[in-house]
């Protein structure tokens, strides 16, 4: 992986929360039935994985971050703002994403599941401050595992 201060992944980070911030904001106001339908499967495939606790760890993870990916996709998509949805891909970096979940104990995955859900019913509910408000704290959490674990690996 290349080698990321802890500078760049705040920033890193900051970006990406604020666009998928913003994408959970207009998929609020913009979404479907079958946006929500989406959504919903995305986050329930994302739980079963979670759950499952491979014994590899290393294709568990690769197998988290599909999931996790799926379910902020669905998201996104929900928006119908392209020109977001294409910065965000810019921005998401998948190995320090993938670091993120290698750190993340069981607990913080179901958290991350359960903040899934606090982002879908605030997309249900078309409160689209929810739902950007979720979306942020659920990306910060990500952050700071990492940070977390760059503290740790300089001590």
């Amino acid at each position: 992986m290349r080698s990321f201060s802890q500078n760049d992944i705040r920033q890193i980070y900051d970006v990406r929360s604020l666009l998928e911030g913003y994408a959970a904001s207009l998929s609020a106001i913009h979404r479907t039935e079958q946006d929500l339908s989406d959504m919903h499967k995305a986050n329930e495939d994302f739980k079963t994985i979670i759950m499952s606790r491979g014994t590899n760890k290393t294709a568990h993870i690769q197998d988290v971050l599909k999931k996790n990916h799926k379910f902020h996709d669905t998201v996104i998509r929900a928006s119908k703002d392209p020109h977001t949805e294409d910065l965000i891909r810019k921005v998401v970096v998948l190995p320090l994403v993938f670091h993120s979940f290698y750190w993340f104990e069981q607990r913080g995955l179901e958290q991350s599941f359960e903040l899934h859900e606090v982002i879908i019913r605030a997309i249900k509910d078309q409160d689209s401050a929810r739902a950007r408000s979720a979306m942020h704290e659920h990306i910060y959490q990500g952050r700071d595992r990492v940070l977390e674990q760059l503290k740790r690996s300089d001590l």
